[in-house]
């Protein structure tokens, strides 16, 4: 897939993909930054929200990570592992 005839949703996944790429590198800085392009980009997309609430955590940003997580839930209310993921961030 070119970025010129990608589909709305596989330029989600593919920012999301990167996003992921940093943050498999522990560059929790560069991956933040990625997941926010995306939720700016795709503020209706549960995923992109996951995925950023998922880089807080990892970044000891408990605040933002359950704020993202809770507008992940909001916009999927089956979305079980970020379910999972706020209660123990809650918990903690």
């Amino acid at each position: 897939v070119s970025l010129l005839t990608a589909s709305a949703t596989q330029m989600e996944d593919m920012v999301n993909a990167l996003g992921y790429v940093y943050l498999g590198q522990k560059k929790l800085t560069q991956a933040i930054q990625v997941f926010q392009l995306n939720v700016s980009m795709y503020p209706n997309a549960w995923n992109v929200h996951d995925s950023l609430g998922e880089a807080y955590a990892e970044d000891g940003k408990k605040e933002e990570a359950i704020k993202s997580y809770s507008k992940s839930i909001e916009l999927n209310p089956k979305n079980t592992a970020g379910i999972d993921r706020l209660k123990k961030l809650r918990e903690q």
